[in-house]
């Protein structure tokens, strides 16, 4: 899966059928990104911890303004983190 680190612009991402894996900053910096369209075929995200960082939980995608279909199924991926404002 390419990264868009830092992208300032996007609000929604369809993600194709062949993806099976996300890297743990897939998402990195998308302050304005609302939907990600994460298909079946998405097996795994490799979801990072702030506390390997020196911070405590999974906090991924705080500063997010992710839908409520994205945040379910990045919850059945097995996220635990927060989203919303910091």
């Amino acid at each position: 899966m390419p990264e868009f680190r830092n992208c300032k612009v996007l609000d929604s991402i369809s993600l194709p059928s062949t993806v099976e894996y996300l890297s743990e900053y897939a998402f990195n910096g998308y302050a304005s990104l609302k939907e990600v369209n994460i298909p079946d075929s998405v097996e795994k995200i490799a979801f990072y911890y702030i506390g390997e960082h020196g911070n405590s939980g999974q906090e991924q995608f705080v500063g997010t303004n992710f839908n409520l279909a994205t945040q379910t199924r990045l919850k059945q991926l097995g996220y635990e983190g927060s989203f919303g404002a910091y």
